[in-house]
């Protein structure tokens, strides 16, 4: 299983990390919650695992009863340390959209038919009308603008279906994944979102992106 997430995340990322097809990462399995927030790492302890980019390391817990949802934080803590060290070499943090939606997209096994996956099935049957139009939501970071939000807000869940939505979107559903590089390249350089979603794209406004995307939704 660990070979099958490493395998798809050479296909998806590698272009944001090319010394993982060289270099080994490093994943620290932990027996129990209690032992992984007790450990070396210190990691909050609401949290399931532990991206470190500086170590390229991953710490995660056993989830005996779940074995699934173990492999899924593998797949989004291991995005996170790669996409996250790509933005690191810069000296930049990526838009938190991005990051979040990007391991959401990472965390199923269905590279061929993601269609399949639990976040894909969500955006699905999701009420689309009560997505947030695309300013307001790229200028929100749940972690800040809805701290006050109660666990079970339909509006929080809602923010990260749209994340996961907008970047499978510019990722798979374009000709090219490179697309997505280039967008993710411009942002890192400091590009406006509109330069980047039009050198990557050709969208020459937001306006044209939400039109697209919600088409394609």
């Amino acid at each position: 299983s660990l070979e099958k997430i490493h395998s798809r995340l050479r296909m998806d990322l590698s272009m944001f990390s090319p010394w993982m097809a060289k270099e080994r990462l490093t994943l620290y399995l932990y027996k129990g919650r209690a032992s992984y927030v007790k450990g070396e790492f210190q990691p909050p302890e609401w949290s399931n695992g532990l991206a470190m980019y500086d170590r390229k390391a991953v710490a995660v817990y056993d989830q005996k009863e779940d074995r699934k949802k173990l492999l899924e934080v593998i797949g989004h803590e291991t995005t996170h340390l790669l996409f996250e060290g790509y933005w690191s070499e810069a000296n930049k943090s990526p838009p938190t959209w991005i990051n979040e939606g990007l391991a959401m997209m990472e965390e199923g096994a269905y590279s061929t038919q993601p269609e399949k996956s639990d976040w894909y099935q969500t955006m699905a049957y999701w009420d689309h009308k009560t997505f947030m139009p695309l300013k307001g939501f790229f200028e929100t970071t749940p972690t800040v603008h809805m701290k006050d939000h109660a666990v079970n807000d339909k509006s929080v869940a809602g923010w990260y279906v749209q994340a996961y939505s907008l970047v499978f979107f510019l990722h798979k559903g374009h000709p090219s994944p490179m697309q997505f590089k280039t967008f993710c390249a411009k942002l890192r350089d400091g590009s406006p979102l509109e330069d980047a979603l039009w050198t990557g794209y050709r969208y020459k406004t937001l306006d044209k992106l939400e039109k697209a995307w919600r088409g394609w939704l």
